[in-house]
């Protein structure tokens, strides 16, 4: 008995001094869906009806959120130019839209995985693969820029694209082509594509 407390006695400092030198760690898993993103990019488009057509391009944001792994909603606004019949560059129309998508592969949120240790981040990495086809339904309202006026026409159209993500991006090609009435009824045909680039908020 006397033995093994001299050797308590002895080893104790020591004992002190490792616990000093290693403290113990905390370590902490933080996990944070990712259900927002944002996008920018540009757009090419043609406007027809049955007198005339009209080809722009321009410029285009779109928000979107997430609603479940396989559906997002997103809200868009864009402005085309183009030359008209002055045969001078100006505004075509300017465009706000509600679009709902589908993700047939891959999926639109993602889980974003941080491990804590001491409260210092030391490691982080994202789940869930966004790559894949998606499709979509676009709610289209078009402020037409005319001669004299501002015409409006709305309409829906139809969207099929692609995302995937390089160096942190998404990167989104996005075809589109829909049906719009305007003023005394007239139909317009817009066809549309678009390269954006985006990253989750």
């Amino acid at each position: 008995m006397w033995l093994s407390f001299l050797l308590f006695l002895f080893l104790w400092p020591f004992t002190f001094v490792s616990a000093k030198e290693n403290p113990p760690k905390n370590v902490t898993v933080v996990k944070i869906k990712q259900k927002n993103s944002l996008s920018a990019g540009v757009e090419l488009s043609q406007l027809s009806s049955s007198r005339s057509s009209l080809q722009g391009m321009g410029f285009a944001l779109r928000f979107s959120h997430a609603l479940a792994s396989k559906t997002s909603l997103s809200v868009s606004l864009s402005q085309h130019l183009g030359t008209g019949s002055s045969s001078s560059t100006s505004v075509l129309y300017s465009s706000f839209s509600g679009q709902i998508h589908y993700a047939i592969t891959g999926r639109f949120d993602q889980e974003e995985e941080k491990i804590m240790v001491n409260e210092k981040e030391v490691f982080r990495r994202l789940q869930g693969q966004q790559t894949g086809w998606i499709v979509g339904l676009s709610l289209d309202q078009l402020f037409l820029n005319g001669e004299s006026n501002v015409v409006p026409a709305t309409g829906l159209s139809i969207l099929g694209g692609y995302q995937t993500q390089l160096w942190g991006f998404d990167i989104k090609p996005e075809l589109g082509y829909g049906q719009l009435t305007a003023k005394e009824n007239e139909s317009l045909t817009i066809l549309r594509f678009g390269l954006r680039i985006g990253f989750s908020l």
